[in-house]
């Protein structure tokens, strides 16, 4: 009897290792799939970069806002001259608010690449270009007062 209940035993915890192996297999396939996707959007995002600071001025005065902006230690935010370049950089992609909100992330993210920003510098640059998106930037230059930190 003890005999019969070891071997069941043995065939339930080899048919679940079996099980858990298929899943773990099946998860590694899963996770190597995502990144190499992860890779091919970068490189994807990468290329489209390069070809708009390559071709494209208000986009490169953009991004070079943004880095500089990040890099200065004691520059807390954009000036008029670097918030309407940004503006200019966001009309490119269109004229809605989530048209903007891809423009600014992109611009995020090329800076992010192009400047190779440390973890403060990408923390204020996203801080100030979602400020530009959401409009936070008009409204202080229109009522005289600083924007939010």
């Amino acid at each position: 009897m003890q005999s019969d209940h070891h071997r069941e035993l043995m065939k339930l915890e080899a048919k679940y290792q079996s099980e858990l192996n298929r899943k773990e297999a099946a998860h590694t396939e899963e996770t190597a799939r995502l990144k190499n996707r992860i890779s091919w959007q970068n490189l994807i995002i990468g290329s489209l970069s390069f070809l708009l600071l390559k071709t494209n001025d208000i986009f490169r005065k953009a991004v070079n806002s943004v880095i500089r902006l990040a890099r200065g230690y004691y520059k807390p935010r954009f000036d008029a001259e670097q918030v309407s370049d940004i503006k200019s950089a966001l009309n490119l992609f269109g004229d809605d608010k989530q048209l903007h909100q891809a423009a600014g992330d992109f611009l995020y993210i090329t800076a992010t690449q192009k400047g190779k920003l440390d973890n403060r510098e990408q923390i204020k640059a996203r801080r100030e270009v979602d400020n530009v998106v959401e409009g936070h930037y008009d409204q202080q230059q229109k009522k005289g007062v600083s924007i939010r930190r």
